[in-house]
């Protein structure tokens, strides 16, 4: 291995293969003149080589099937994961870290469920492994998350497609915005990882390692998606001074116990989170001793997962260690557990408007001792047979979401409700206030991409 040339080899040549192909092949001279070396694509594993690939021009010879043909490449110093799923990719990264290469990988599944492993086998082999473009719209922020002393609260907007159709659903239904999102490039056509919420919870169980130190079963984590979100919601959410958000959650609820959880969310519109737009993603994490700070950055396209795939090989140029904390080491013994903090709910159902309809969802609320802080009441005409349905929006005081979940299960077994009920928790930044929020619209205005500064606590 020289010292200033890098042999790469590409494992996918897809949207983001072709698009860190023509970063590393089209600004050869720049990277060297900036960094001092030099990264040469020497193989790209595909399944169709015959397959016509966006205009790409692909030097003779790079193009393979077979991935013993890279393993038996002695030009090839590192392997860049770009073809998704778990097999037979998961095997390809465990091959190369034991035949000596580096190894980076945009695989968000692939890291959610084996990300430690990989690690552990790439530091058994003394071999730098790279996950930034798994975790696109905070790479830039991993350093200071491993370098946090004592973290007690994680939250983010972790994936750009649902927050590119959150944004948009005020303006057009679901499915006109997911169409939307597909033809730009932000969402494949199987969508399901994103609105699902999986790929939130995947990057979620990342951060968590990082911040926690402990890498959590992805079995264990609740997810819930995007998908039973409507264009009214939004539009109660904004009425009522808030912006809905999909989040990834993770935060110390007892003194050795954390836990962890993905789902949409209302967030106050007053609040950094509610500010973040279109395809970029936020963090923000709450440190007992460093206090709060948080980032944004675009979290969707092939431009901002190049560029990620891209500093690790900047990492790897530079002799760089993988920023992934020892759990052989953690000072923390933490135990995953479901519980979670009690919180303020939003709750939309649809019901057929009869007399005294309000009032019996009312008392089953009572009935369970939960609050009831406010209510917006409107009638629409269900086509195509005209009859009248209501909507009716709740807002909960503190609970446990296992309690209004009860009321829900209990309205179900009744005829009151016209349709599938809507329970979103009412979050925030962590430790968000006026202050906060200011130093976030002032960083942003100068430098997008940038942690805040420490608040004192």
């Amino acid at each position: 291995m020289s010292n200033t040339r890098f042999g790469v080899a590409l494992l996918g040549c897809g949207t983001v293969g072709g698009g860190v192909y023509e970063l590393l092949n089209g600004q050869i001279k720049d990277i060297e003149s900036k960094y001092g070396f030099q990264f040469d694509v020497r193989r790209i594993l595909v399944r169709d080589p015959k397959k016509t690939r966006n205009g790409l021009k692909l030097g003779a010879g790079l193009l393979t099937t077979n991935f013993d043909d890279i393993l038996h490449d002695s030009n090839v110093d590192v392997v860049v994961e770009v073809m998704g799923g778990e097999t037979p990719t998961k095997e390809y990264l465990f091959e190369a870290l034991r035949s000596g290469r580096h190894v980076i990988t945009a695989n968000k599944a692939l890291m959610g469920a084996h990300g430690e492993r990989l690690v552990e086998k790439a530091r058994q082999h003394n071999r730098f492994f790279g996950f930034s473009a798994s975790v696109t719209g905070f790479h830039q922020f991993v350093p200071s998350i491993v370098k946090s002393i004592m973290i007690t609260e994680l939250v983010g907007i972790f994936n750009g497609t649902t927050n590119f159709i959150l944004t948009k659903l005020a303006q057009k239904s679901f499915d006109e915005v997911l169409q939307e999102a597909i033809t730009l490039g932000y969402a494949e056509a199987d969508h399901h990882n994103d609105t699902e919420g999986l790929d939130t919870r995947n990057k979620l169980i990342v951060a968590s390692k990082l911040a926690f130190g402990v890498f959590l079963n992805y079995k264990d984590i609740l997810v819930s998606g995007i998908t039973g979100i409507t264009k009214e919601d939004v539009g109660y959410a904004k009425e009522l001074g808030y912006a809905i958000k999909l989040l990834g959650i993770s935060r110390i609820v007892e003194d050795d116990k954390l836990t962890a959880f993905v789902g949409p969310a209302l967030v106050p519109q007053t609040d950094p989170l509610a500010r973040i737009e279109g395809v970029d993603n936020s963090i923000w994490v709450h440190d007992k001793f460093r206090g709060v700070q948080g980032m944004s950055a675009a979290g969707a396209g092939k431009d901002a997962t190049a560029m990620a795939i891209f500093s690790d090989l900047v990492s790897v140029g530079r002799g760089e260690k993988t920023l992934w904390p020892d759990a052989a080491l953690s000072h923390r013994n933490l135990k995953f557990t479901r519980n979670q903090l009690p919180a303020s709910f939003y709750v939309r159902v649809d019901v057929r408007n009869q007399p005294g309809v309000l009032a019996n969802i009312s008392k089953h609320f009572a009935r369970n001792k939960i609050n009831i802080t406010d209510v917006i009441q409107r009638s629409k005409v269900e086509s195509p047979i005209t009859a009248v349905v209501t909507s009716i929006v709740f807002m909960l005081g503190p609970t446990k979401q296992k309690s209004v979940q009860k009321v829900l299960d209990e309205l179900g077994e009744t005829t009151t409700l016209a349709g599938k009920p809507v329970m979103l928790r009412i979050e925030q930044s962590v430790q968000a206030d006026a202050t906060i929020a200011h130093s976030w619209e002032e960083s942003a205005k100068s430098v997008r991409v940038a942690p805040l500064q420490p608040q004192t606590m």
